[in-house]
């Protein structure tokens, strides 16, 4: 497949104003990341450009794994995404969406930086996720203003929307969920009279996606699951979730039990987190007390993502249902309920080496927190 991509950009180099054509062209694979089963797998290339000992990043290659199904509409959704996305600042350039040696071949411009989550495990962990927060949901709101709004629906609209969505792809799931959707359902309805203005959410947002080059943010990638529009407060939500995701998963690999309580409910991490959160809020003119409401939607939506067709990302789906069932209300109890997972995964590599202690104590935090989550509800 490589010899015809090559081909075909070396016939059409005029066309992607990169500058002067390389003596060749070098192809160096993205590792695998293994969310997807390999047949909706899509492999993705960075293409250099040799000039005699010089070597410059030129393009990014992505086409499916094997032909036709599911990696064929993420590319098309790509495509279509980016095209929708094209006066944005720091997202890359569509230069090529074809069809070469009968498979779908999309090449995009080479983005600057390195990934934002290259930076977030530092010795002043609450500066730099507090510096990550301001410059991401500065980019997300700046960006989503751009566009405008498209529409706008009220809370009672959004959440039957997307319970709908949910009840058509998992409706054993729905009915077993019903008590959660019934108190969205009311939680909404005493929220009639706002209107929620909807704008593009990108869909995966979150620090592997986002590169900083200079201090600043040079790019956005993996545009796949945009929605234009989308759910309010998707993108904000998704970039707390997976940034606390991955320093639980972190702190859980390495025994850091005190660090990991202390990072998923400290009254100063959750404090600097609401600070950057209500700046959201108040810039894109969202009712903080709509949190209630669309914290839970926005995981019942990832639910959606993660089991539709095109992705089956059960390890990811498996973890939203324990979400979802638990019923976070706001930023704290998310992090709270995130810090699960974390303490779980601890609690398995305690008993593995034997570590009584660590174990028993990681055991009783999760108990405490699912407990503690029990009363809430009721």
């Amino acid at each position: 497949m490589i010899p015809f991509i090559n081909e075909r950009l070396l016939a059409d180099w005029s066309s992607f104003n990169v500058g002067a054509k390389p003596d060749r062209l070098l192809f160096i694979k993205y590792a695998d990341r293994l969310i997807r089963s390999p047949e909706k797998a899509v492999l993705t290339f960075l293409v250099k450009g040799v000039y005699k000992s010089e070597q410059k990043p030129l393009f990014i290659v992505r086409f499916p794994r094997y032909s036709g199904g599911e990696a064929v509409l993420t590319l098309q959704l790509e495509e279509a995404n980016l095209r929708k996305a094209a006066a944005l600042p720091n997202i890359p350039r569509l230069l090529l969406a074809a069809e070469i040696n009968k498979a779908k071949v999309v090449v995009i411009s080479f983005l600057p930086g390195e990934t934002m989550g290259r930076n977030i495990f530092s010795e002043d962990l609450l500066g730099v996720f507090s510096d990550s927060f301001e410059r991401s949901f500065g980019w997300l709101s700046s960006s989503q203003k751009a566009l405008g709004a498209a529409e706008s629906l009220s809370p009672i609209d959004l959440v039957n929307k997307i319970i709908a969505e949910y009840t058509a792809i998992f409706p054993n799931k729905a009915a077993a969920n019903k008590h959660v959707f019934e108190r969205l359902q009311e939680a909404a309805s005493k929220q009639s009279e706002i209107r929620l203005p909807l704008y593009f959410q990108h869909g995966d947002f979150h620090v592997d996606n986002i590169f900083v080059a200079a201090g600043r943010i040079s790019g956005i990638i993996d545009w796949e699951d945009a929605q234009f529009p989308g759910l309010p407060g998707f993108d904000l939500f998704h970039f707390v979730k997976t940034y606390f995701e991955a320093i639980g998963g972190a702190f859980a690999d390495q025994n850091m039990y005190e660090e990991l309580a202390f990072i998923s409910s400290h009254e100063k991490v959750i404090g600097l987190i609401n600070q950057h959160v209500n700046g959201y809020y108040s810039k894109m003119q969202i009712d903080p007390r709509l949190e209630e409401v669309l914290l839970p939607l926005y995981l019942i939506k990832s639910a959606v993502y993660a089991g539709s067709p095109r992705k089956q990302a059960y390890l990811a789906l498996k973890k939203l249902d324990i979400l979802i069932s638990l019923m976070p209300h706001n930023i704290s109890d998310l992090m709270n309920y995130l810090s699960v997972f974390g303490f779980s995964d601890m609690a398995r590599k305690a008993a593995k080496e034997g570590n009584a202690l660590l174990l028993k104590n990681c055991q009783q935090k999760v108990s405490e927190i699912t407990e503690s989550a029990k009363k809430q509800e009721k």
